[in-house]
């Protein structure tokens, strides 16, 4: 049997990419930055965000969350998410799901652009490993792959 210390794995990839990201940050003019789009208050998914900040802070990721109440409308999440288009701070960008009751999901991703789609969740990242290769390859499509 192989007993994994998973801590140690995560520390060791975590310090690894705090490497990477300090060598390619003065190349590229910025620090990468990661924007978090949060719904409400569900408990799972705020510890869920909070984790993504800390691991982010600890390999020297800007991070940022925009948090909208749990009374936002579609049309409220639609116009916040479009605003983060085109931000030089929003290297990549994700809207943590599940959405609350009465949000459509697919709508409220393909606001997102697919550039910065961290999750392959919009419908344009998820149609990119068929028809070729992608700049950077997004966890769900590449477990389409």
């Amino acid at each position: 049997m192989l007993l994994i210390d998973g801590k140690a794995t995560a520390a060791s990839i975590r310090s690894e990419l705090a490497g990477e990201v300090a060598r390619l940050s003065p190349k590229a003019g910025r620090k990468p930055g990661l924007t978090v789009i949060l719904v409400g208050d569900d408990p799972a998914s705020a510890t869920y965000v909070r984790n993504k900040e800390r691991a982010s802070r600890e390999v020297g990721i800007q991070s940022e969350v925009l948090r909208l109440p749990p009374t936002a409308s579609q049309l409220e999440l639609h116009t916040n998410s479009g605003t983060l288009k085109g931000r030089d701070s929003v290297t990549r960008m994700l809207l943590q799901l599940p959405l609350l009751a009465g949000l459509v999901r697919r709508p409220c991703l393909d606001r997102l652009a697919p550039e910065p789609d961290l999750d392959g969740s919009t419908s344009g990242s998820l149609g990119q490993p068929s028809v070729g290769p992608a700049a950077l390859t997004h966890c769900a499509p590449a477990r389409l792959t």
